[in-house]
């Protein structure tokens, strides 16, 4: 989901008339979220690659913290976010601070860098990995978003993106406070630490409201977007609890059928 010509999915859904087109889309999940009152001012971005072309568009007024330990994305992401607030960070989060490997590979043999991740250990220039054959691997600082959140010190009213290709679990690790002042939070999720993400999101006071930019491969669910809300922020807005503050309705019950 890190892309600034982020997709838009199309596709035809049965509803009744008088109910808004919902897609499991994250663009068409931030609309409903936004629509019920959710006001974000600072993003925390923590995996950008080239740009997150949804949260730009989304929050254009509020303030980016953007996370990227691999510099050779940094052109195009400053020329993305010219013309909107932000920090760029060349850190990479994990879940203590000091010093790991940046790994870039590439996943479709190009020899350019297409995926990176964190490793504690060094790894060797052209050895296959999962994600790809490895690029360039290099010392890097790494940092735990609770460490930057104490020297930061942003107000309530965030929402935290996280997308590193893997390396989701030791950035919450390295993230319980911050994460549970948090708003809203993003995490990628591969079907197999779906519920491990989740589990861990829910004990720190969040509901998961969203599965979006679901992902097969080779016909298989592979990867989907989890967006968690914080219960605290739920229990502020009805819109975002309808089956204990609205009547029940059968013309607000539809199933998507693409």
């Amino acid at each position: 989901m890190n892309n600034l010509s982020h997709p838009k999915l199309i596709s035809e859904v049965n509803v009744v008339k008088t109910t808004a087109v919902r897609l499991p889309t994250i663009d068409s999940a931030l609309k409903k979220l936004l629509s019920a009152g959710i006001q974000i001012s600072n993003v925390i971005d923590i995996g950008v690659l080239t740009g997150t072309g949804f949260l730009v568009e989304f929050f254009p007024k509020a303030k980016h913290y953007l996370f990227e330990p691999v510099d050779s994305f940094f052109g195009q992401i400053r020329a993305g976010y010219r013309e909107v607030d932000y920090e760029l960070h060349q850190l990479a989060v994990s879940s203590s601070s000091g010093t790991a490997f940046q790994v870039g590979v590439s996943a479709d043999n190009s020899r350019n860098v297409t995926h990176s991740y964190v490793s504690e250990s060094q790894v060797l220039v052209g050895e296959s990995t999962p994600q790809g054959v490895v690029i360039e691997c290099k010392v890097i600082k790494k940092i735990a978003l609770d460490d930057f959140f104490y020297e930061a010190s942003l107000p309530s009213g965030y929402l935290i993106k996280i997308d590193v290709d893997g390396h989701e679990m030791p950035i919450i690790q390295g993230a319980q406070d911050s994460l549970k002042n948090a708003d809203i939070v993003i995490i990628e999720a591969p079907v197999h630490s779906l519920l491990e993400r989740a589990n861990a999101m829910v004990k720190l006071g969040f509901e998961l409201v969203e599965i979006v930019d679901i992902c097969y491969y080779h016909q298989l669910l592979s990867q989907v977007d989890l967006i968690f809300i914080n219960k605290k922020i739920i229990s502020q807005h009805a819109d975002l609890r309808p089956w204990a503050t609205k009547e029940f309705s059968f013309h607000q019950w539809h199933a998507f059928n693409p």
